[in-house]
């Protein structure tokens, strides 16, 4: 059996054409392939806005800083996630707060949530959806309604999730928040190389994203400030733009969203393909009783799975994590965690000292990651439980 990584991408011919025919037009960045990803992103998840980035990460600096993120602002991160939800937000001066997760599914633990937000002012919110599952985002509009929070998404995993009530929603509709974060690594739902995106319903939100999207130039000669100098006899200068606040080069390529459009189409694709996957999975580990499953929190939701998460007590076994982990390895299956909680990392425990979130622990004492991905056979399936009975 040949090497079976954790994730990875799936890149398929119309894929490949698609750069390939960007490589040939005029604009490699900037151009019309980014407009309409952009457009195809909003249109989709049903934002009125979206403005793409050149990673997950630059769409969280980029939103933080749109929605006032600055230094001495209080930011609540929950601590299972990645660091760029937190590190976003330290960048830019604030001070994060790591909330306590679920232990069965690393969401955000809402009894903790209430609590510190009874002991202490906070002014921003970042819910992270994990896995493909998300955080029950009515509870949080409630929560920010009451502790006048603001609310940016981290749904790097969620691409595709939606919610089944009257009508089909999606993740990224920003109906219970400002402004929504995904991310298009080669190992999320789908990918553009590196590349992220923001979606918001606020149209000063939106004209500020691009704006600091590209050093926090003007070129809309309605917002100058010095209108004066835009015209000469009353002929527009054409090279005159204002540098009216400091941004970022946060661009994306062409290329890149040439590769992400030809991804978005096959989106729902892919997320069948890997409910198939996750099926085979569920049926499969049946056969196994020392590992359970991450806990589905909400029946109603459709998840765009990312990641397919298993649970073991190792305190309670006679083995190890890395035990288990370097065997699979040795047999050429990838595994991965997700996450070393952020409070644990030495970057926080020295800022704000050592602190304890016990269910977040647990969840990343129990938690592994095994491969799971649109691209993975039955074959490859049975290979990794015959190896975990094995073990």
């Amino acid at each position: 059996m040949k090497r079976i990584p954790y994730s990875r991408q799936t890149i398929e011919k119309d894929d490949i054409t698609a750069v390939v025919d960007t490589l040939k037009q005029d604009f490699l960045t900037n151009g019309p392939v980014t407009l309409e990803f952009e457009k195809k992103i909003a249109q989709k998840l049903g934002a009125k806005f979206c403005v793409l980035c050149s990673s997950a990460t630059a769409a969280l600096t980029l939103s933080y800083r749109v929605m006032g993120i600055k230094n001495g602002s209080r930011v609540l991160v929950p601590s299972v996630t990645f660091c760029s939800t937190s590190n976003a937000a330290e960048l830019l001066g604030a001070k994060v707060e790591h909330i306590d997760c679920n232990s069965k599914n690393g969401l955000l633990d809402f009894s903790y949530l209430e609590k510190i937000l009874q002991k202490k002012k906070f002014d921003y919110i970042v819910p992270v959806h994990l896995g493909g599952q998300t955080v029950d985002m009515k509870k949080i509009k409630k929560y920010s309604q009451l502790f006048n929070l603001r609310v940016i998404e981290d749904a790097s995993h969620a691409l595709g999730t939606s919610h089944i009530t009257n009508k089909e929603r999606f993740v990224g509709d920003c109906k219970y928040s400002e402004m929504c974060i995904f991310s298009f690594h080669p190992v999320k739902n789908i990918t553009m190389g590196e590349g992220g995106a923001v979606t918001t319903n606020n149209e000063e939100h939106y004209h500020n994203l691009l704006k600091y999207r590209n050093h926090g130039i003007e070129r809309n000669e309605s917002n100058f400030f010095y209108k004066k100098n835009s015209m000469t006899h009353n002929l527009k200068n054409l090279w005159y733009y204002e540098v009216q606040s400091i941004g970022f080069n946060f661009r994306i390529s062409e290329i890149n969203c040439a590769l992400g459009l030809s991804q978005f189409k096959k989106l729902l694709n892919f997320k069948k393909k890997k409910q198939r996957i996750r099926n085979y999975y569920l049926k499969k580990l049946k056969e196994l009783d020392f590992m359970s499953l991450v806990e589905q929190r909400d029946k109603n939701e459709s998840p765009c799975w990312h990641l397919f998460q298993i649970l073991i007590d190792f305190r309670s076994k006679s083995f190890s994590k890395a035990d288990l982990m370097n065997y699979l390895k040795n047999n050429r299956i990838e595994t991965q965690v997700h996450y070393i909680p952020l409070h644990l990392q030495p970057f926080y425990k020295k800022k704000y000292g050592l602190k304890k979130l016990p269910n977040a622990e647990k969840f990343y004492e129990d938690v592994l990651s095994i491969p799971f991905f649109a691209s993975l056979e039955t074959d490859e399936i049975d290979y990794i439980i015959d190896n975990l009975k094995k073990f």
